[in-house]
């Protein structure tokens, strides 16, 4: 099962900072709950226009070697989710990923981080709230983690650790429009550690993406996944001969 979380809480008064893409006063509609796939044996998934609208990882499975990787990324206007070079399908060494969007106010360009490095500043916790948009490298093993995250900084951060080759990750930066909201409008779990059981999020009004992955990754089967059920946005997974895990953030 799912255990050792922390629950989702919300923080700290709103100060908005400037935005930093093409403001909207677009609100989030429904468009949060169609889900993207995307496989290794398959061409990259479009996901539909960047006007407005910004997409992140909502599910990491498959056997991820050194050069092994699932990003989104953006082309000609829409945004896509894709990854390493295709593989023959039923390839042990698949991967896949799925995705969700949602209509936002503006968002930030890509921020990046590959084991080696220090963790990579994305701005204020104020008035913005940041999630992955690639993951990739040899996650085969305990000492594997890439994750969103402030501790009791007032900064997002964007790192990781690895005792393998090639593990790296992206993210980007979701900025919420004027006027300032009396809390924040997102909300985040504690690692959660992957088994049978879900552990229950946020209401499905609310969009919930991944904010870390760690562990071992090391078959076609291996995953975490965010899901809707009864109303809620739930979180699972499936771990192979080493445990693995996920962080979710879910915002308003």
């Amino acid at each position: 099962m799912f255990f050792g979380a922390e629950p989702l809480t919300a923080v700290r008064d709103q100060t908005a900072e400037p935005t930093e893409g093409s403001p909207s006063q677009t609100s989030r509609s429904a468009d949060h709950m169609q889900e993207f796939t995307w496989i290794s044996s398959r061409t990259h998934t479009n996901m539909g226009s960047t006007s407005h609208r910004a997409c992140f990882l909502t599910r990491v499975a498959g056997n991820f070697g050194t050069d092994r990787y699932v990003r989104i990324y953006s082309s000609n206007g829409s945004w896509w989710l894709g990854g390493s070079e295709p593989v023959v399908a039923g390839s042990p060494n698949t991967v896949s990923a799925s995705a969700r969007c949602s209509a936002v106010y503006s968002f930030t360009g890509e921020y990046t981080w590959s084991q080696g490095q220090d963790a990579t500043p994305m701005g204020s916790i104020y008035g913005r709230s940041c999630f992955l948009t690639r993951v990739g490298g040899q996650l085969s093993g305990n000492g594997e983690r890439v994750e969103v995250y402030s501790g009791t900084s007032t900064s997002w951060r964007l790192g990781g650790s690895s005792l393998h080759f090639g593990v790296h990750a992206r993210a980007r930066c979701v900025i919420y429009g004027p006027p300032p909201l009396p809390q924040q409008p997102y909300a985040y779990t504690g690692w959660v550690d992957s088994g049978q059981a879900r552990r229950v999020l946020q209401p499905t009004s609310w969009a919930c993406y991944l904010a870390g992955i760690r562990g071992g990754f090391s078959s076609s089967n291996t995953l975490v996944t965010i899901f809707p059920q009864d109303g809620f946005w739930n979180l699972s997974g499936k771990a192979g001969e080493t445990p693995n895990g996920a962080k979710v953030g879910c915002t308003t």
